[in-house]
């Protein structure tokens, strides 16, 4: 009896061992497997083409332009053309930067909002 739980013993420890053996070498082969990653690079090109209503914009009289007529946008387009945000607009518009109109809405003039996108280049 006491031969048999022996050997059952030593079968364990033998079958642990092989265990362990093939253990490590799973262990270490994941490893060769997970450090041979590749690197992907995905690039994104955007284009975008931006129209402006009729409703928001009109020929009008700017005092301020050399020509007195051009073209007065609204806040919002004004932002959509020229790529700064609107309150950067309202900025410029205080700092004395763009010709504006004040009637029911605040409006400006195309033409200085062109000219100083130009001279910011």
């Amino acid at each position: 009896f006491k031969d048999d739980e022996a050997s059952r013993n030593f079968n364990l420890k033998v079958q642990f061992i092989e265990l362990l053996r093939f253990y490590r070498l799973s262990r270490a082969q994941s490893k060769i497997f997970y450090t041979m990653k590749q690197k992907t690079e995905i690039i994104f090109e955007i284009e975008e083409l931006i129209t402006v209503k009729s409703r928001r914009s009109f020929v009008g009289f700017c005092e301020q332009c050399n020509n007195g007529l051009a073209e007065m946008l609204t806040i919002e387009a004004a932002a959509a053309i020229s790529g700064f945000s609107e309150r950067e607009i309202f900025r410029l518009i205080e700092a004395g930067a763009l010709h504006f109109v004040e009637a029911e809405r605040v409006f400006i003039c195309r033409n200085s909002l062109t000219s100083f996108k130009e001279a910011m280049k």
